[in-house]
């Protein structure tokens, strides 16, 4: 295993995609901007036993398709290994790792769970929050992105605003909490749909929806720009759609935890925006800490988002 760690590190997973350009693109500006060191970490092969030419060959290869990725800055740290892609990342992730960012093949929910995802396996069990890059997913870090975050009311979503809120002060963007009315008359989305699809219902159901985002945005301990919108429909395609109408966003959604089949058959809200959002997705799983909130000179140089 690699040896040389820094502690506030943004850990991304990198294959052999043709994803993986634009996968490592934004975990280079994410890392920038957050102020945490880069650390590449690519399997080129599963078989930890391979031996003598084959062992070298492997690892050459892996090496090759860093510098084919433009990872040959001295400031990035390059961990190539053989083994398991998914314990590969999270023995990483592991010495102290800020934020993991990692690419997904599109799959849908249902595909992503009979294959074994790793992007989706440990989104639902890391220490730290983890981007997921959707193929096509952009963001402009430079824009003072706006941070699409899901609220309703569950410990996940709550723990999911507070990080979204601390990404938000550290990007130089502003927070959106999102509650998301679900509609029996909506018909079943097959896609991840945009355009506008605003509240409708009685007033009362308005007034009750808009006080649970007030009840969620009313604690944040950051000084950002907060709004708040009420939408009705499906959670995953509605926060795809308002993360689709801003000039540059991330959305922030919580993981409950469940294993990647159990999501698939529970229509994960996280899984199915990783698998074919419009934008980056940062999953804040249970293992999460609270960000930590101290002032940056008593952090040491530690980005917001950090937990305690």
């Amino acid at each position: 295993m690699h040896t040389t760690t820094r502690p506030d590190s943004l850990v991304c997973g990198v294959d052999d995609s043709p994803h993986a350009t634009e996968v490592v693109a934004v975990a280079a500006a994410l890392a920038e901007q957050l102020g945490l060191r880069l650390r590449l970490v690519h399997s080129p092969d599963p078989n930890v036993f391979l031996i003598g030419q084959p062992r070298r060959d492997a690892l050459r290869r892996g090496e090759e398709l860093l510098d084919a990725l433009g990872a040959n800055d001295s400031t990035v740290d390059r961990v190539v290994e053989l083994g398991s892609p998914a314990g590969l990342l999270r023995a990483v992730i592991a010495e102290d790792a800020a934020l993991a960012v990692v690419g997904t093949r599109g799959r849908g929910p249902g595909r992503a769970a009979l294959l074994g995802s790793i992007s989706h396996r440990l989104a639902g069990s890391s220490p730290c929050p983890v981007v997921i890059v959707p193929p096509g997913a952009t963001i402009d870090i430079a824009a003072a992105p706006t941070v699409v975050c899901g609220v309703d009311g569950s410990p996940a979503a709550d723990a999911a605003l507070q990080h979204g809120a601390a990404l938000a002060k550290a990007l130089g963007g502003r927070l959106l909490a999102v509650h998301v009315r679900a509609d029996a008359l909506t018909p079943h989305a097959t896609s991840l749909m945009p355009g506008p699809q605003p509240f409708t219902g009685s007033l009362d159901t308005a007034h009750t929806a808009l006080a649970s985002v007030e009840n969620a945005t009313e604690h944040l301990a950051v000084d950002i720009p907060v709004d708040t919108r009420i939408e009705t429909g499906y959670a995953a395609d509605r926060l795809a759609a308002v993360a689709a109408q801003e000039r540059s966003a991330i959305l922030v959604v919580g993981s409950r935890g469940h294993g990647a089949a159990r999501s698939a058959l529970l229509g994960s809200v996280s899984l199915r925006l990783a698998a074919g959002g419009p934008v980056p997705v940062m999953v804040v799983s249970p293992a999460v800490s609270p960000p930590d909130r101290r002032p940056r000179h008593e952090r040491a140089g530690v980005p917001a988002l950090r937990g305690a």
